[in-house]
Order: structure tokens, then C-alpha cells, then sequence
């Protein structure tokens, strides 16, 4: 089921953000009591929560199987976007530097590499997405658990990375910051696009998938880079 999808587009992230930061500023005094007194976590704690994840992932997925949405926002995944953005909160920037220095970021991503293969695996044997979607199956608890570990995992990856390189020659200039917001607004109609000429070709689902985020990213980073160097459009970018 797809409600209202067709009159919504990317921004329904921007929506969601908005509702999130109105929801944290109710509760602002509780978060705040929670900041104050959050531990330390270590490489145990980050896999016990990459753990958590993928089990609410998989029940929520027993009612809500990825594809099923409400205005754009896959609910399968709501429990993600809550819990990620809340941490965010109650972390604060001191404790996601604290991560970035603390944690390597080999580990983490070997053990994704690994967990990636798995599911191309599965899904080269089986060929059918069907079961990952949702359902009490083996294949939707891979998924699930494979996923919740790696949204915890690249995460770490990203953060400890961009930590430790991001002043390398001022992150490329600030090339792609500068381009960040363009690609947000043009990365619809280019990914339409790039599915289209796709099409065509003979290639299981999951590898399209994979194809169209190699090519979609960079170009959409390199179309809104251009955007933003438009005489009319450089205040708004």
C-alpha cells in the first residue's frame, strides 16, 4: 500500500525532521536529564544497539513490510528515524567526537563487506525479494538483523572517517557541502532517470540497486554543484 505517495516528493524527510524537532522540544527537559547522565559507550554497546535495531526492525516489519508507506515515509523504518535522530540528541556533539576517536573503523566495515555479501548471496539463490521484505521468515530476519547492524556500523565508519580526513585539502574545497542542498533537491528526477535507462538491462533487482546508487550519488553531487553556481539560485544554495 502506497497512501498519498503521489503527491509528495523527497521533501517528506524535511516534514518528518520538522515534526522530530517539534516532538524533541516537548520533551526537551527529559532528553536534556538523559544528555546529562548518557555513558560512555564502548564497541560492546554499539553492537548490542545494532542488535536492537534489527530486532524492532524485523517485528516492525511483521506489520509494516518494506514498500508500505504513508505519504513517502516507509513505516517499516520509522522506528530507525526515531531512534537515530533521539540519539543524536542525547549524544551531542562531544560524545559523536568521542566515537569517532575511540572507535576503528576497519571492524566495522569488514563486517558489513561481510554481512552485504551475505545478502547478495541470498538473494542470487533465491532470487525473489519477496521474503526480505517482511514476514516471520529467514530471510527477513537476515535483513532485518544484517541492516540494523550496518546502520550502526557504516555510521561509525562515516563518522570515524570524516573525522580523521574531513580537513584533507578543506574536505575537497567544500565542494560537495557547497553541493549537499543541490543534490537534496535534484537526486528525484535523477534517479528516475537513471532507472529508466536501466530498465533495460537484464540485472537482478538488489544489483540495479546497487548500480544506480554507484552512478546517482556522484552525478546528483555534480548537478547540485552546478545548481548552486547559477547566478539565481546561489542564495538559495
Amino acid at each position: 500500500a502506497d497512501i498519498n505517495a503521489a503527491h509528495t516528493g523527497p521533501t517528506w524527510f524535511v516534514a518528518v525532521l520538522l515534526l522530530f524537532n517539534l516532538l524533541a522540544v516537548a520533551l526537551w527537559k527529559p532528553l536534556s536529564h538523559i544528555a546529562q547522565h548518557f555513558p560512555e559507550l564502548r564497541a560492546g554497546d554499539y553492537l548490542l544497539v545494532g542488535i536492537l535495531i534489527g530486532m524492532v526492525s524485523f517485528i516492525t516489519r511483521l506489520v509494516f513490510p518494506d514498500g508500505y508507506s504513508v505519504v513517502n515515509i516507509q513505516l517499516s523504518y520509522v522506528p530507525q528515524y526515531l531512534f537515530y535522530f533521539f540519539a543524536g540528541v542525547v549524544m551531542g556533539p562531544g560524545r559523536v567526537v568521542q566515537l569517532a576517536t575511540s572507535q576503528k573503523s576497519a571492524p566495522w566495515l569488514i563486517s558489513s563487506i561481510l554481512l552485504m555479501a551475505g545478502l547478495m548471496t541470498a538473494l542470487a539463490i533465491l532470487l525473489d525479494t519477496g521474503p526480505f521484505v517482511g514476514g516471520f521468515n529467514p530471510y527477513s530476519i537476515y535483513y532485518s538483523m544484517s541492516q540494523g547492524f550496518m546502520s550502526v556500523a557504516l555510521s561509525i565508519v562515516a563518522l570515524v572517517v570524516c573525522y580523521r580526513f574531513a580537513n584533507l585539502g578543506a574536505w575537497l574545497r567544500g565542494y560537495p557541502a557547497r553541493a549537499a542542498y543541490g543534490a537534496f533537491f535534484i537526486h528525484a528526477p535523477v534517479l528516475v532517470g537513471l532507472t529508466l535507462l536501466l530498465q533495460p538491462v537484464s540485472l537482478m533487482p538488489m544489483f540495479k540497486f546497487v548500480l544506480l546508487g554507484l552512478l546517482g550519488v556522484p552525478l546528483s553531487f555534480v548537478l547540485g554543484y552546478l545548481l548552486a553556481g547559477l547566478p539565481l539560485l546561489k542564495k538559495v544554495f
